[in-house]
């Protein structure tokens, strides 16, 4: 039992010994912490493991809780409250050998420092902690103030009249477009002819002599009457 307590205990420092730390090198935030407590901040060379929004006296492994854009600098614009501002939990140094390649030992919380960064922790205006080997730009003193509020640069030409358009008289103007005709009115249809009345002529009767036929009158047509009469031949007696 006692050799199990032992061997735990082992793995438990080696484990300890071998856990990333803040300023380690990362690709993931998992490489920094496998339970979220770190981020990898990919924006540095190499990643950087870090935890952001860190409070004084909170940083883990002897890290200092550094904010960046917080104090007014010669590298950036004036202003009363920068909202760019955010700390860091940062690697502590002694010098540059404390650092990894790529890093340097930078002490930040002087005033005009070109980081515009101060020192959150008790009893600290000042400390070193490793840094990006980078370069920041000094403004000339002789150029003028990029946050003044002056223009700068020569003002614009202002645009000319362009006046008022005159059509030429000389080009004459076209002709009015013709009306349109009316449509024809429609035919009315001619009147229907009356049909004529006829009446069949009587039977003539045969007694073995002569049989006279009926008379037949037709009946009258449009536009005048017609009138015929015919007789009927002699039948012979049976």
């Amino acid at each position: 039992m006692t050799r199990v307590r032992t061997w735990s205990l082992i793995v438990a420092l080696l484990g300890a010994a071998c856990s990333p730390e803040i300023g380690d090198d990362c690709v993931v935030s998992t490489d920094c912490s496998s339970v979220g407590d770190r981020l990898c901040d990919t924006s540095q060379p190499g990643g950087y493991c870090t935890i952001f929004n860190c409070e004084p006296d909170t940083c883990p492994d002897d890290s200092l809780c550094i904010s960046f854009h917080n104090a007014q600098s010669g590298a950036f614009c004036q202003a009363d409250n920068d909202r760019f501002q955010r700390p860091f939990c940062m690697a502590p140094c002694e010098g540059d050998g404390d650092c990894r390649s790529g890093y340097g030992c930078v002490e930040v919380g002087k005033a005009g420092n070109p980081y515009g960064a101060v020192v959150l922790e008790y009893g600290k205006t000042t400390a070193k902690v490793c840094l990006a080997n980078q370069s920041v730009s000094t403004p000339d003193a002789g150029a003028p103030p990029v946050c003044s509020g002056e223009k700068g640069g020569t003002p614009p030409e202002p645009l000319q009249d362009a006046g008022t358009f005159v059509p030429d008289a000389s080009l004459g103007t076209g002709g009015a477009g013709g009306s349109a005709g009316s449509g024809g009115s429609a035919g009315s249809g001619g009147s229907a002819g009356s049909s004529g009345a006829s009446s069949g002529g009587s039977a003539g009767s045969a007694t073995g002599g002569t049989s006279a036929g009926g008379t037949s009158a037709g009946g009258a047509g449009a536009g005048g009457t017609s009138a015929g009469a015919s007789a009927g031949g002699t039948a012979g007696g049976a």
